[in-house]
């Protein structure tokens, strides 16, 4: 088991690159949040594939609301540091397995309860720091469809979601990996891609999601204009990370503060979404909006 503590002050060099805030709510979870990030490696062993879990923990003894992340094809979490520390940094306690294979979701369901086991273990260092009755989840590529899988599998527990081009049915190999998230019944559904990822996961690959999601869900799509593929793999730039146009600081602050707003956080940060929000006014770098967000 390994941990460090990543300082704020390292963490504040975050946010740079050609990416502006829209709006108040966006210009305020686009920078780094408030809590120090510890990671904590290998909190529990193993997956069905021998993958060991890992965790990002905020700051602080308080019990966190629970982020469970799903890597991409190929990828390990080491691929999507800059999202996994931001969204930790903003007071959620980040779960995620280090496995490559995740699209069927079983993987994830695993990862959550492992973590929920090692919250109620006085030896762990997740040992009483998950709210456990706020728990979204999140994911890349392949990863997008096992976070969709985890919540359609457990969606009493997980109650978010955000999905980042998650792939066209075309590109599965079976069913499994590109859930119709149909059966939801309950939660809210962030679904973001990017305008030049057109082979892999194209805008209309989040429309047919974003319709088949049951309109009794809080549900959003957006495309971030100009962005590729592998985009949320950032640093927050494109340095060595192929097939990448404007990295991943687009995609912090309305996914954070999507989070924020359905996982008990900070209600106001729905705002952002509604028809008239900023989201939907950003329209110099997102297009494609798309929501059913009654805002209070």
């Amino acid at each position: 088991m390994s941990h460090r503590t990543l300082p704020l002050a390292l963490l504040l060099g975050a946010c740079v690159g050609d990416y502006a805030a829209h709006g108040d709510i966006e210009a305020t979870y686009l920078q780094t949040g408030p809590y120090d990030v510890t990671y904590v490696g290998e909190f529990a062993c193993c997956d069905r594939d021998d993958s060991e879990f890992v965790a990002w923990l905020p700051g602080g003894d308080a019990a966190r609301p629970v982020l469970v992340w799903g890597n991409g094809t190929a990828a390990g979490t080491d691929n999507y540091l800059t999202l996994l520390e931001h969204f930790a940094s903003w007071g959620f306690a980040v779960v995620a397995p280090e496995n490559p294979g995740v699209g069927d979701g079983v993987p994830l369901v695993e990862a959550l309860d492992a973590a929920a086991a090692a919250n109620a273990e006085a030896d762990s260092p997740l040992f009483g720091r998950l709210d456990l009755g706020r728990v979204g989840a999140a994911g890349h590529s392949q990863g997008a469809g096992g976070a969709t899988n985890l919540m359609r599998a457990d969606n009493e527990r997980v109650t978010a979601l955000v999905t980042f081009s998650r792939p066209h049915a075309q590109w599965c190999t079976e069913d499994a990996l590109c859930p119709h998230p149909t059966e939801l019944e309950r939660g809210a559904t962030f679904y973001v891609t990017g305008g030049r990822d057109v082979i892999l996961a194209p805008p209309s690959a989040q429309r047919a999601v974003y319709n088949h999601t049951p309109d009794e869900i809080r549900k959003v799509r957006a495309t971030l204009r100009g962005a590729r593929h592998t985009d949320p793999e950032g640093d927050p730039g494109c340095e060595d990370v192929p097939f990448c146009a404007r990295g991943a600081e687009g995609f912090l602050g309305y996914p954070t503060a999507w989070l924020a707003a359905n996982l008990g956080v900070d209600g106001g940060a729905l705002a952002a979404f509604g028809p008239e929000g900023e989201l939907s006014e950003a329209t110099e770098d997102w297009s494609d909006v798309r929501t059913n967000v009654e805002v209070p």
